[in-house]
Order: C-alpha cells, then sequence, then structure tokens
C-alpha cells in the first residue's frame, strides 16, 4: 500500500495574522530591550560622570580651601621737611604745646586706608623747641611725629643727609621719642647701637612679613666719622648685600627706602639708575626713592631672568615751604603686595601700583598749611597760594597735573653699569640744605646741575594717558615687565 505525501498547505489567513503579530511583537521586545539597556547605560555612564565631576568639584574645593590668599595696600610719600612758617602754624599763643595735625587733615583719610603707610622725614626730632631748626641744619619738634603717628603712618625713613646735622644726640632723642610714645610706629635708617644696626627690621602685615631698609647718599656733617658708621645707613654694597640676604631668608617681601639722587632734577640721576638695577638683581620688590624735591618717574624693572622690582625713583616733597611749582608737586606711590600659599608653594607679587599727585598748599596770610592729594585741590585753593608771589600764574590745578604728565611720561634707559657701583654718590655732602623761611627768601633759586654721567635720549609726551615706547627696556604701562635681558649677562 503506497503512503500517500502531504502537501505544504499555505497558511490561512488567521495564522498569517497570527505569525505577523508574533513577528512584530518581538521586535518590540527586542527594540524595548534596547531601549532599555541603552538608558541602563545611559543612566550608569551619568552616574559614573556626576561621581566624577563629584569627585573634581571636591578636590578642587580641598584645594581652594587649601590655597589662602594674602593682601596688603601699602601707600608711601616723600619728604617731610617742615621750614620756619610752617613750624609757626602749629604753635600756640596760650600753651607751650605746638600741634600739626592740621598739616595732613587733607589726606590722613588716603593714609589711614592703606594697611601700611611710609614717609620719609629728614629732620631728627628735639623735645627742645629752641633747638628747633630749619636751615643748614635741620631738627624738628617732637610733635611732627606725633602728627604723622596721628595721621596714620606706620613706617618713618630717617637716612638722610640730614640725619647727623646735630651728631648722635637727636638720632637717641629720635629713637626714644618713637620707642616711648608711639610703639607701632617703625622708623628706619638710624641706630642706637652697633647691634641694633645689625637688625633686620620686619614688619608682619596682614600674614605678609615684609622687610624694610632705608638708605642715604650720605650725611652733611663734617664730623660724621667711621666711628659713627653704625648710626646712619649709607650707601655702602657689603652692608646692604648681607641685610637683604638676611631679609630673602626671613621676609616674603623687600621693600628698599631709597635717599638719593640729583636736587630739584626730574631725571633719575646715574646713581640712582645703577643702584636700581642692582637692587632688583638682588630680589628687592618695591624701591622707593626720596630727597631730590621733586617728582621722577616709575615703573617696573626686569631683567628676563626672574628678577622683577617696582622701582619709583622719586615721590618728590611731601610737606615743605619749597617756592617752585615742580618742589610742591608730590606724590603718593599706592601698591598692593599679594602672597599666595597654595599647599607647599608661596608666590609673593606687587599689583595694582600707581602714583597719584599731591601739592603742598600754603597761605601766608591766613596761616594755611596743608597737603592735599592733586584730586582735591582746587582753582580757588591755588589762586589764595602764596607761591603765587614767586612764580605767578602758572601755578594751578591745570599746570600741576600738565607737570606731574610730563615727568611721567619721560622715556628712562636703565643702567647698563652694575659691576662698579659707588657706595655714595658724588653730591654726599652739602647738596641741597632746604632754604630756611623760603616765604622770605624771595628767590626761589635751586641747584640745577645735572649728573653728567646721565643720558636721556627719551621724549617727553604732553598726554600720559598714552603709553611711551623706550625700546623695550621700561614699562610705564605697570602691567607687563619689561624685557632687558641683553644687558645683563
Amino acid at each position: 500500500m503506497k503512503k500517500r505525501r502531504k502537501k505544504n498547505l499555505p497558511l490561512n489567513f488567521t495564522e498569517r495574522s497570527k505569525a505577523k503579530v508574533s513577528l512584530i511583537c518581538s521586535i518590540v521586545v527586542l527594540v524595548l530591550l534596547c531601549i532599555v539597556f541603552r538608558q541602563m547605560d545611559q543612566m550608569f555612564v551619568k552616574q559614573e560622570a556626576e561621581k566624577e565631576q563629584k569627585r573634581q568639584e571636591e578636590e578642587a574645593k580641598a584645594q581652594a580651601e587649601s590655597r589662602e590668599v594674602y593682601t596688603a595696600n601699602i601707600a608711601a610719600v616723600g619728604d617731610n621737611l617742615y621750614g620756619s612758617s610752617l613750624y609757626a602754624s602749629g604753635q600756640s599763643d596760650t600753651t607751650s604745646s605746638w600741634n600739626f595735625d592740621h598739616v595732613y587733615s587733607q589726606v590722613s583719610a588716603e593714609i589711614q586706608a592703606a594697611d601700611l603707610a611710609l614717609v620719609s622725614q629728614e629732620a631728627l626730632f628735639t623735645s627742645n623747641h629752641d633747638e628747633v631748626s630749619s636751615s643748614d641744619t635741620c631738627a624738628a619738634p617732637t610733635e611732627v611725629g606725633d602728627a604723622l603717628a596721628n595721621a596714620g603712618f606706620d613706617v618713618v625713613e630717617h637716612a638722610s643727609e640730614h640725619a647727623f646735622d646735630y651728631g648722635s644726640s637727636l638720632i637717641d632723642n629720635t629713637l626714644n621719642f618713637w620707642s616711648t610714645n608711639h610703639t607701632n610706629v617703625t622708623p628706619l635708617g638710624i641706630h642706637s647701637s652697633q647691634e641694633e644696626a645689625g637688625q633686620l627690621k620686619v614688619v608682619e602685615v596682614n600674614q605678609i612679613r615684609i622687610a624694610l631698609l632705608n638708605y642715604t647718599f650720605g650725611v652733611n656733617s663734617d664730623s660724621f666719622s667711621s666711628g659713627d658708621s653704625y648710626r646712619i645707613d649709607v650707601f655702602d654694597k657689603s652692608k646692604i648685600d648681607s641685610m637683604l640676604q638676611a631679609a630673602r631668608e626671613s621676609s616674603d617681601c623687600i621693600i628698599f627706602c631709597a635717599h638719593w639722587g640729583e636736587d630739584a632734577d626730574t631725571s633719575p640721576s646715574e646713581f640712582e639708575k645703577q643702584w636700581a638695577v642692582y637692587l632688583m638683581q638682588q630680589g628687592v620688590d618695591v624701591l622707593l626713592g626720596s630727597h631730590p624735591r621733586t617728582l621722577q618717574p616709575y615703573g617696573t624693572l626686569s631683567d628676563g631672568q626672574g628678577n622683577e622690582m617696582l622701582v619709583y625713583y622719586s615721590l618728590g616733597s611731601f610737606v615743605s615751604n619749597e617756592e617752585s611749582l615742580e618742589r610742591l608737586l608730590g606724590g603718593m606711590a599706592k601698591f598692593t603686595i599679594e602672597k599666595t600659599v597654595d599647599g607647599e608653594e608661596t608666590t609673593v607679587s606687587v599689583t595694582n601700583q600707581s602714583l597719584e599727585p599731591t601739592v603742598m598748599h600754603y597761605n601766608y596770610d591766613t596761616g594755611d598749611y596743608g597737603v592735599y592729594m592733586l584730586a582735591d585741590y582746587t582753582d580757588d585753593l591755588a589762586s589764595s597760594h602764596s607761591v603765587r608771589y614767586t612764580v605767578g600764574d602758572s601755578f594751578s590745578v591745570q599746570g600741576l597735573q600738565t607737570e606731574f604728565d610730563t615727568i611721567l611720561s619721560e622715556n628712562v634707559t636703565p643702567s647698563t653699569v652694575t659691576t662698579e657701583i659707588t657706595d655714595s654718590s658724588a653730591d654726599a655732602e652739602g647738596s641741597d640744605s632746604q632754604t630756611d623761611n623760603a616765604e622770605n627768601s624771595g628767590d626761589g633759586s635751586t641747584d640745577e646741575s645735572e649728573d653728567d654721567s646721565y643720558e636721556d635720549s627719551g621724549s617727553y609726551d604732553e598726554s600720559y594717558d598714552e603709553s611711551y615706547d623706550d625700546s623695550g627696556y621700561y614699562d610705564e604701562s605697570y602691567d607687563e615687565s619689561y624685557d632687558d635681558s641683553e644687558y645683563y649677562e
């Protein structure tokens, strides 16, 4: 009997529909599974990313917490040297006490706003009013020191050509005055003993240790001998090198106050420029100049080898009885010292540097005496200034501003000589004694002699707002250091 082979019969409609539905369902399930797995994968990746971000944030937070930044805002002015009429303005008809707070009342807010304020006080102090003098030899009443402290000054520079006018006695009187009456004030440049002369002055401001040094080009007195050399800090390379080494080892920042330069010269002398480059190479962070009685330019020196220094060649006269527009115009230097501690690494930088003009005002008829920020000075005050009897209408707010702009626009070329710097300048003796009673002298004469070794090829730009080009060796923009590495081999 033959077997009958069955033929493949086609699926009916229902069966075909069920097959299609089954296939579609399978595909849908696969798609859904893919979506689910993809979402799970994305969720996992996202979770890992969130964990990594959180870890990085925690690390950044921990690093930020360990990274500490400290700042100290510094202000500094030039010479504080009174004439006889200024002394008279602080005397009382009814009492024996004198007071000079009025001289600084218009600028005390600026001084007190700084974390550390410095001033150059040339005449040393005496408590005997009969010894007060402002002629070739200078002695100031202790009340001037009181006024400086009351105005907000923290550091007083005493190394100057007048520091030995009365021998050692006023040095001791001055140091005793500060230690007895104003212990918060740090005097610089004069010393009571050989031991004290070798001790570096370091002040701590907002957890920043600042080393302070103050040197003068020389003294006027012929009686100053080698036995007195420890009494006053006079430019001496070996001594300065020793103190700078100690400063580098024990401080975060070094401020060097230099009493130097040519009288009434708005350009830095070769002596200034040589020492400026040398001090920059030795690690000084800020250099503050005084003595010329006039302003000089400022900026940032750099040798391209990691050394950089902010230098104010001269801050001019702060308080005086001078009789010319140039000598009545001064400057208040302002800058910020920033210390950053990041783990075991500590860095220090000087930022926000500026120079704001000041003007010394006096009116002999009304007895008004005081120093102003030029920004606060008015034409009415200028028109009442007694210096107009000498210089005429040229003394005005605009005239002062123009002089300020002209001085600061000068092209200063750094010195290329640092290996043969001298310990004292050629005019160390008798270079600039302030005229006594300038208001009575009537001539307003000054010594305009210049250092023949100084060559100024720069131009003067009446518009100080525009930066000048000095072949890349000096930067008046104050934001970036120039590269003068070719000068230092």
